[in-house]
């Protein structure tokens, strides 16, 4: 599969200075579910986001005293039993 848009994300994360970080798939239900506890129900390529961002928390790249923005796309709804089925429900 070949990803979408890679020359402008590339270009963009260049331009930014910024990252990218490898989310194992074994991280991304229980994001999906502490989204759910916080009353959001995102798809999981949504909870990738969160999952990345406890990553960072969790290796020292942010710290919790700092103001960080994870952008929560893709309503639950699309992908109702994907996540019944990540979650065992």
């Amino acid at each position: 599969m070949k990803p979408v848009r890679t020359a402008e994300v590339l270009r963009a994360l260049r331009r930014s200075r910024g990252g990218v970080v490898a989310v194992p798939e074994a991280e991304i239900a229980p994001a999906l579910a502490a989204l759910g506890h916080l009353g959001l129900f995102v798809e999981p390529t949504a909870a990738t986001g969160a999952a990345a961002c406890s990553l960072l928390l969790r290796d020292g790249t942010i710290r919790a005293d700092e103001t960080s923005v994870v952008v929560l796309t893709g309503h639950g709804l699309k992908a109702t039993d994907k996540i019944a089925e990540l979650l065992g429900v």
